[in-house]
């Protein structure tokens, strides 16, 4: 009787087991829930990072992390090391500098004082000219110009007097100086100019020989109007000589663009271009600068760091 009792409970806690443990194993076999990752901003590769890799250089580590310190500046620090990191790559990549002179940097107004001189030695042409210049970053440079002129000549061994009475002139253009991001008072710069001009000559005293009855006859040619239009190439320098005062020399290549008809010839000389057959000429100007705005950081100074970046970089 004891016997089948027990045997009774034994198969009882057997199946209570057997059922447990199916219980524990199913409960085993649900996949847990696992939390979502927190979000990582990834790490934007820098300019001189892409240049790393397209030249096979090794980039930033991923160790090195962007700060900003109390004044501002920001720099790089390796979290391994702790030392701030130094970007050998981006060293040795050259720097661009912008126009460190502002839009509207000054106006230059000067005087062609060429054609006067010339007249003291002999010139037989020309008067005077001015000028002015609006300075955009001391590169790009705007111009207008006005002045008169005359002549007034009789050629050795020729027949004739030439005469051209007193005429203005104009011109528009622009310069670009090639030396904007240093002292603007020292410039080398070319540049482009339209000039026009209306102005009227006549020839006097025309001599013509008559071979075969041995005499002479004299007539003049009745003043005639010329309007012509030209283009220069301009090739200059500017150099200070003392506080806002410069002076300037062009090597201009000028050329007719157009003329009115002339029936009894072209005309010898053309105001503000000069003689007609010379493709070639020259002006000197003294110049004064009329500052309109500067930055907070001077420019002179701008371009003395950036010599000095130069000079460290090349150490």
């Amino acid at each position: 009787m004891k016997s089948k009792i027990l045997l009774r409970l034994a198969v009882m806690v057997a199946i209570a087991a057997m059922v447990c443990g199916a219980d524990a194993a199913a409960q085993r076999r649900v996949n847990p829930v696992r939390p979502k990752e927190p979000y990582v901003k990834p790490d934007v590769i820098t300019a001189t990072d892409a240049a790393g890799k397209a030249q096979n250089r090794p980039t930033r580590p991923s160790s090195v992390v962007k700060q900003v310190d109390d004044s501002g500046r920001e720099f790089y620090l390796d979290t391994i090391t702790g030392s701030e990191w130094v970007d050998s790559a981006a060293m040795m990549l050259p720097k661009v500098v912008g126009n460190i002179y502002p839009l509207w940097d000054a106006v230059n107004v000067g005087v062609d004082v060429w054609d006067p001189l010339m007249r003291c030695f002999g010139q037989k042409y020309g008067l005077a000219g001015i000028w002015a210049e609006l300075s955009l970053h001391n590169r790009y440079k705007p111009i207008v110009e006005f002045g008169l002129g005359c002549a007034s000549t009789t050629p050795a061994a020729k027949n004739y007097t030439y005469n051209s009475a007193m005429a203005p002139y104009f011109k528009v253009g622009a310069n670009y100086n090639f030396l904007y991001n240093s002292n603007s008072a020292y410039q080398v710069y070319a540049g482009l100019r339209y000039g026009i001009t209306r102005f009227s000559y006549d020839l006097t005293d025309v001599t013509v020989a008559n071979g075969y009855w041995q005499t002479e006859s004299r007539f003049d040619i009745p003043s005639q109007q010329s309007t012509t239009g030209y283009l220069e190439v301009v090739l200059g320098l500017q150099v200070k000589i003392a506080g806002p005062l410069s002076a300037g020399w062009n090597i201009k290549y000028h050329r007719v663009l157009h003329s009115s008809a002339a029936p009894y010839g072209n005309a010898w000389y053309i105001p503000g271009y000069g003689s007609r057959g010379s493709a070639l000429g020259v002006s000197l100007s003294v110049i004064y600068t009329i500052p309109i705005k500067r930055d907070k950081t001077d420019a002179t100074q701008k371009t003395t760091d950036i010599d000095d970046e130069k000079e460290n970089e090349q150490k």
